[in-house]
C-alpha cells in the first residue's frame, strides 16, 4: 500500500518530501486520515445535517470546504511538527557537522503536500457524495 502511495504522490508532490514520507511511513497514515475527514463531512452533511433548509449547493461547497480544510491543517501540521523532531537521514553526515535531516525542504513544500490533499479531498467529496446521496431524505439532489 505504502509503495502504491508513494508512486500516487510522487506524480504530484517533491520527490524529496514524498521519500521523506515514505521512510516514516506517514503516507498511509495522512491518506487515510484524509479519506476519513472527508468521509465524515459527507455523512454528515447527508445522514446528520440532513435539513431541507440545509440541503442547498452553497452549504454543500461550505461542507467541502470545511472537510479540505481539515484535511489541509492534518497534513500540514503534522509535516511540520516532523520537523521539530530533526530525525536524521544520513548519520554518517550529522557526525560530519553537516545538517541533514528528514523533512528540511521548508514550510512552502508543506504547504503545497497540504494544498494537493485539499483538492483531492475535494475531489473524495464530491466521490463519496455521488455515492451516498440517494439514500438521503431531504439532501437527494444537492449538489446536482
Amino acid at each position: 500500500m505504502e509503495d502504491t502511495l508513494f508512486d500516487f504522490y510522487s506524480l504530484f508532490i517533491n520527490e524529496s518530501l514524498v521519500e521523506d514520507l515514505y521512510a516514516e511511513t506517514l503516507l498511509t497514515p495522512l491518506t487515510t486520515s484524509t479519506i476519513v475527514v472527508t468521509l465524515l463531512c459527507t455523512v454528515t452533511f447527508y445522514y446528520i445535517i440532513n435539513s431541507i433548509r440545509f440541503g442547498q449547493l452553497k452549504h454543500w461547497l461550505i461542507m467541502m470546504a470545511i472537510g479540505a480544510f481539515l484535511t489541509f491543517s492534518i497534513v500540514f501540521l503534522s509535516c511540520y511538527n516532523m520537523v521539530q523532531q530533526e530525525i536524521p537521514r544520513n548519520e554518517a553526515n550529522i557526525k560530519k557537522g553537516i545538517a541533514d535531516y528528514r523533512f528540511d525542504q521548508g514550510s512552502s513544500v508543506f504547504f503545497t503536500y497540504g494544498l494537493t490533499m485539499f483538492f483531492l479531498a475535494m475531489i473524495l467529496f464530491v466521490v463519496f457524495s455521488l455515492l451516498i446521496k440517494h439514500w438521503s431524505t431531504n439532501s437527494r439532489k444537492t449538489p446536482f
